[in-house]
């Protein structure tokens, strides 16, 4: 298991995200998507693209689960977009942006 250390800010946001995807899971979408926009919000004010883009990708997970499929898409599609943007130059070996 690994674990990482975050600003609280973005721990706050990374938790948010988790309790997302337990509500998901329990089929509480409505739920899901306020705790998904709360923790994109905050992870935005903190400029924080790599928590953005793992926010995202909940999110177009969870717009798919719900019956969503073209708001799922376009939420993965921003997610990889940022992805790529914040990747590091040069990944080591066995790792994708």
């Amino acid at each position: 298991m690994y674990f990482h250390r975050f600003a609280c800010g973005a721990a706050e946001a990374y938790c948010l995200t988790n309790l997302a995807m337990l509500a998901r899971g329990e089929g509480r979408q409505d739920e899901t998507r306020a705790l998904l926009d709360e923790a994109l919000l905050r992870f935005r004010q903190l400029r924080d693209e790599r928590g953005e883009a793992h926010t995202l990708c909940a999110l177009g997970n969870c717009a798919r689960t719900f019956g969503e499929p073209d708001l799922g898409l376009a939420f993965l599609e921003q997610s990889l977009e940022l992805r790529r943007r914040s990747a590091p130059a040069a990944a080591p070996s066995g790792c994708s942006a």
